[in-house]
């Protein structure tokens, strides 16, 4: 066990820390545990630690600021990460993050302002009586992969954003599950810049608490595209809300593509009526997928909601395919498909 003191861990050159327990305690300002500050050629290596750190009034503080090379790989941290320099890579593999910000703030668990960062497994995940979620904030190049990303807050009165992308940026998220519950408004993804954004096999998970400002129509959405030359591209994987005002995907401008496009126009093109499945449904109002300004193209999949499907017109769908519409005989929700043209 390491107690840290004064201002933290700096790192200049290579540095490796395993199987410790690292704390540190400021009753002033809180503070960062570990800065990585590492020229070409060197890298800071985390392994299998513990890191906590606390202060005076916020609970929580950030564990990491990072303006070098550094991989974190396995353990358990309690707190926040800053990754902040044009130059910087970050790998977090198999790290668990826990977030126990006890405020009203909207910090985020991770900050990823420059650089590359680069998330394969583990978990990041929220608990106690926080009431302002903020998974993950970012403004530069990132992948994520197999990655857990829930909330279950003790509280039900905040608004909860999983992943806010607000400046340029690549972004490749794959195999990750989204699942935000006990909010009073939901967005799994929500795209400010013009990024381009690609989800593979990827569940996002969104349950608004109903029963928490009753009387108000507060939208959740799974992704919510908000800029003009913002690009998603959903290949694979589900998205389902529920709340309110629930949307599977909310397009007030960008462009959203549902699927892959086969292209050949015949009978035996490659069209999925399941994959992508997106899913909205709601007390008041329920519809998968919604287009104000943008462009929505629809390759793949089914599109189901309970107030309705997809009420917009379609900017392109799989050439020689249209989109019908059906009700489904148990549920009385409307859902849609692609079908070939005879």
């Amino acid at each position: 066990t390491l107690d840290v003191i004064s201002s933290g861990i700096y790192n200049y050159s290579n540095c490796k820390i395993s199987n410790s327990t690292l704390n540190k305690s400021d009753k002033k300002t809180g503070g960062y545990l570990f800065y990585n500050q590492t020229s070409e050629d060197h890298e800071a290596l985390l392994r299998n630690n513990t890191y906590r750190v606390s202060g005076y009034y916020f609970g929580y503080r950030d564990i990491v600021n990072n303006s070098g090379e550094l991989t974190i790989q396995g353990g358990t941290m309690y707190s926040t990460i800053d990754n902040n320099n044009q130059n910087a890579i970050l790998n977090l593999l198999n790290t668990n993050i826990i977030y126990s910000y006890r405020t009203s703030g909207s910090d985020p668990i991770i900050r990823h302002r420059k650089g590359q960062l680069n998330i394969e497994g583990g978990s990041i995940s929220s608990d106690g009586d926080i009431t302002q979620y903020v998974g993950i904030v970012l403004s530069s190049d990132a992948s994520i992969k197999n990655v857990a990303i829930t909330s279950n807050t003790t509280v039900n009165l905040a608004d909860a954003t999983a992943i806010v992308i607000n400046d340029n940026s690549n972004i490749n998220i794959e195999n990750t599950d989204f699942n935000i519950e006990n909010f009073t408004s939901n967005y799994g993804i929500s795209t400010q810049a013009a990024a381009n954004l690609t989800l593979k096999n990827t569940n996002i998970y969104l349950r608004e608490n109903t029963n928490v400002f009753s009387g108000r129509n507060i939208t959740s959405a799974g992704i919510y595209s908000s800029n003009s030359d913002s690009n998603i591209k959903l290949e694979s994987g589900r998205i389902d809300v529920h709340g309110r005002m629930a949307y599977g995907i909310y397009i007030d401008s960008g462009t959203v593509i549902m699927g892959i496009k086969d292209g050949s126009g015949t009978n035996y093109a490659n069209v999925s009526i399941e994959n992508p499945l997106i899913q909205a449904t709601a007390t008041v109002t329920g519809i998968g997928v919604i287009k104000g300004n943008g462009i929505f193209k629809y390759y793949d999949g089914r599109i189901i909601g309970s107030t309705n499907a997809k009420p917009e017109t379609t900017t392109e769908v799989e050439p020689g395919y249209e989109v019908r519409f059906y009700t489904d005989e148990e549920t009385g929700y409307e859902y849609c498909i692609l079908e070939f043209m005879e």
